[in-house]
């Protein structure tokens, strides 16, 4: 991809160009922004710019070093991912990358070092990491990429350069696609609540029903995966049965321009719904949320999430 081709985040790209074209790239930055809002892609991006053998400041996308950063195969670039088996950033991992930072750059003046999702990191890996920022090479730039900057720890974040990434999801979808407001919150609470990038929202007719989150079917699909993974979409269905409540306190307080879920003219009907229980419920689910990090059984969370929708769907319905 080419700088002009990241919609929506000019200010990134500037202040990107403008340390290339100051011959000041160097250091540690901070990516941070919505989940698939193109963090990772405009770092890869950063990396070819400043490498490229025909144009510096804009890749060519042709010369070896452009193609091999693009393959993520350039012996300079190295790139972070967690882990498939624990879902995180470990402490091999960044031993790994403390070797490779030791290391002389082979075909280009500074070595890019990118770490995704870097909020994923345990913590020991992250006090690992934190060495490396102390002193790090003349030669290298590190970057993390990461929707979640305000989780990474206050030390690794007073290190780095945070570079905010817009959050307007309009400018994610290329071509005729038109939002409105209610459908441009919908698709950023359905990304930030974890459910995938921003893009695959694209198609407003494949917006999933909230129903569909709380299928009793659902916890027996999910059984056989690892119990980190069970984890994290539990974790999503919190967060959108936490949005799904708070639209109805947005409609019983007539401030329904703020639901994110629920189009205010499916839920014309449903008023003299309780706030007070409403937001205990929202508090439980918050409580359940945290209880995930701990060693609490999914199927157990699964099975209190579970009641706590039908009790509230049972109120909804008599109201409709």
């Amino acid at each position: 991809m080419a700088w002009n081709e990241f919609r929506g985040q000019d200010r990134a790209v500037s202040i990107l160009k403008r340390y290339i074209d100051l011959d000041r790239v160097q250091g540690s930055f901070i990516f941070s922004g919505l989940k698939g809002i193109g963090k990772f892609s405009i770092a890869k991006e950063f990396a070819k710019s400043a490498s490229c053998l025909n144009s510096r400041g804009n890749s060519c996308g042709t010369c070896s070093n452009c193609l091999q950063i693009e393959k993520e195969s350039h012996p300079d670039v190295y790139i972070i991912r967690p882990e498939d088996k624990s879902g995180e950033i470990t402490i091999d991992q960044i031993r790994d990358l403390q070797k490779f930072l030791n290391l002389s750059a082979q075909n280009c003046e500074t070595k890019f070092f990118i770490i995704d999702d870097a909020d994923t990191m345990n913590i020991e890996a992250a006090n690992a990491f934190l060495k490396s920022l102390e002193e790090p090479p003349m030669d290298s730039v590190i970057i993390l990429a990461t929707s979640r900057s305000d989780i990474l720890i206050p030390t690794i974040r007073s290190r780095c350069r945070e570079i905010k990434f817009k959050n307007d999801i309009r400018n994610m979808f290329a071509g005729p696609i038109q939002l409105s407001d209610h459908n441009a919150r919908r698709i950023l609470a359905l990304s930030q609540a974890g459910l995938g990038d921003v893009s695959r929202y694209a198609d407003l007719e494949n917006y999933p029903d909230i129903r569909l989150f709380f299928r009793r079917d659902i916890l027996t699909e999910e059984s056989d995966i690892p119990l980190h993974q069970q984890r994290v979409l539990l974790k999503s269905r919190i967060k959108i049965l936490i949005f799904y409540l708070r639209d109805f306190i947005c409609f019983e307080l007539n401030v329904k321009g703020l639901a994110v879920l629920i189009n205010p003219d499916t839920a014309r009907n449903i008023l003299g719904l309780d706030i007070k229980d409403l937001i205990e419920k929202i508090e439980k689910l918050e409580y359940l949320y945290s209880a995930l990090d701990s060693n609490v059984s999914p199927n157990l969370i699964y099975k209190i999430l579970f009641k706590i929708y039908k009790e509230a769907e049972a109120k909804i319905e008599a109201l409709n």
